[in-house]
């Protein structure tokens, strides 16, 4: 019996559609097509995480995800990665691990 809905099924469909829209990238984009396939295979845990945003910054967001065809939830994490990139690089090195779970509310001072 062949399940429709189940996960193992939706990862399979989420490979080969990645591997034929990394087939009509440019050969040198090679390594760009091997990072799509194997983020596929390694997919970490996610987390649904709520975000409060400015109106017009919401707004560009959509915009660009209709444009590019792409949802707005890859375009935040594809932002907030480079930022945290860009902030470890600045400082010289990768965060250390909390130490436990930050306290709700306005961030520390």
């Amino acid at each position: 019996m062949i399940k429709g809905n189940s996960a193992g099924s939706q990862r399979g469909r989420a490979k080969l559609a990645a591997f034929h829209k990394a087939e009509k990238l440019e050969d040198n984009d090679t390594l760009e097509k091997v990072a799509k396939l194997e983020n596929i295979e390694k997919k970490e845990k996610r987390k649904r995480y709520g975000i409060v945003i400015e109106e017009s910054l919401l707004e560009k967001v959509r915009d660009a995800a209709w444009a590019e065809r792409q949802s707005i939830n890859e375009i935040l994490v594809r932002g907030v990665r480079a930022e945290l990139e860009r902030m470890e690089a600045e400082r010289g090195k990768p965060y250390d691990q909390r130490g436990g779970d930050l306290p709700p509310g306005r961030p520390m001072k």
